[in-house]
């Protein structure tokens, strides 16, 4: 997946930018593969640290399978990637991470935005920021033919606004842990929806 975001991403931002000079760096990707059972993210922009937080001390909060699986979701630093492009992204919108199962289940693939502050002051720009990635991921080629056989593909906003806090310990008896979240809230964006991804709201995401 990795390889095919730089192989062709340059050619996109190169032919969204007719007037600029061909881009002919080679961009890094950020990653990070987490198989934990429950944990927090945080945004690490800018900094080479860790995403993953014990829960309660981040941002959104994963629940990753159940009592029978646990995936191994590699959380590509998206915002990070795009902003090495510099005037050949600039006026591209772009989410935190690119979350997806790279097991061979291929079940999860998830676009994620973290937000602050309250989120009726949030959900306009985030959305915006959400779809912009989706756009412009539809424009490329092998990478969008992968990302279309995952079974869940996902737009999700979490904003700390945006559903109750996770409890303390929910690690504990994983099961039931599913019947104490909130469920997710379905976020009105059908530039999202009529590209075949679900898009929710929620600091709690259940796999």
């Amino acid at each position: 997946m990795e390889d095919l975001l730089i192989a062709e991403f340059v050619p996109v931002l190169n032919e969204r930018h007719p007037g600029l000079p061909p881009f002919s760096g080679t961009p890094v990707v950020e990653s990070e593969v987490i198989s934990d059972k429950a944990f927090d993210i945080v945004d690490v922009k800018g900094t080479s640290g860790s995403i993953k937080r014990l829960l309660s001390e981040g941002n959104a909060s994963y629940y990753n399978g159940d009592n029978t699986v646990t995936y191994s979701l590699n959380f590509i630093s998206f915002e990070a990637f795009l902003n090495q492009f510099g005037d050949w992204s600039k006026d591209d919108g772009r989410c935190d991470y690119l979350v997806y199962d790279c097991g061979e289940s291929k079940q999860y693939f998830i676009l994620h935005e973290l937000s602050y502050g309250h989120i009726s002051n949030k959900r306009s720009k985030a959305r915006n920021q959400l779809f912009q990635t989706l756009n412009l991921l539809s424009k490329t080629d092998h990478l969008w033919n992968q990302i279309q056989r995952f079974s869940r593909r996902i737009c999700i906003l979490s904003c700390k606004d945006a559903t109750v806090a996770s409890p303390l310990q929910m690690a504990d008896g994983f099961m039931q842990i599913y019947a104490k979240l909130p469920d997710p809230i379905p976020m009105p964006a059908k530039q999202i929806t009529r590209l075949n991804f679900e898009a929710v709201e929620t600091c709690d995401i259940k796999l």
